[in-house]
């Protein structure tokens, strides 16, 4: 078994589809999902008929690890239940203001948009130097709905959008719920 499972990881080449595949082996070796295996070998996807309700992930907090190009970046994210979203600690770039808005599908499609305001530059000192600037970046997070074990999880793909390129993806993000709740942080 053990190397039948090393060949798959072997030919899982794309690194979504291994997070994809490694999501669906801790669910298989949970307590839960084990016995869902058991029971029926082919109905993992679909494991809780209340997982897609939008009360299971309002409050919740979760990790979010973004992967664009070759950075990484990860900041605690909350889903609040008028839509909107609350950004926690990063180690990402520090960014100076925020606005974020999220839907969830009963398909358990999960898309999420983020505005992210950030300075940079210096204080201009010669004719030359550009001075201190602000910008903003916007992605838009577009995935699935899952578990991990008992743990809610969002995957897919990150989007920019220009009037030049249009709708792009540029990397992909994971979102794995910490197992607190707006109402325990106090």
């Amino acid at each position: 078994f053990y190397l039948l499972l090393a060949a798959l990881v072997r030919l899982l080449t794309i690194r979504k589809m291994q997070r994809s595949f490694v999501l669906w082996v801790q669910l298989l070796f949970s307590q839960h999902g084990a016995r869902a295996f058991l029971a029926k070998p082919f109905a993992l996807t679909k494991t809780s008929v209340k997982l897609y309700d939008v009360p299971n992930i309002v409050g919740k907090y979760f990790q979010l690890e973004e992967n664009e190009d070759k950075e990484s970046a990860s900041t605690a994210v909350t889903l609040n239940s008028d839509q909107s979203v609350t950004l926690g600690d990063t180690d990402g770039p520090p960014f100076q203001g925020y606005a974020g808005k999220w839907d969830l599908q009963s398909d358990g499609s999960f898309s999420m948009t983020l505005s992210r305001d950030f300075e940079a530059g210096s204080p201009e000192q010669e004719e030359t130097d550009i001075g201190e600037f602000s910008f903003e970046v916007v992605r838009t997070f577009r995935g699935d709905l899952g578990l991990a074990g008992d743990k809610i999880t969002m995957e897919g793909s990150l989007h920019a959008e220009d009037e030049i390129t249009g709708d792009r993806s540029v990397g992909f993000f994971n979102m794995v719920e910490t197992g607190q709740t707006s109402d325990e942080a106090g």
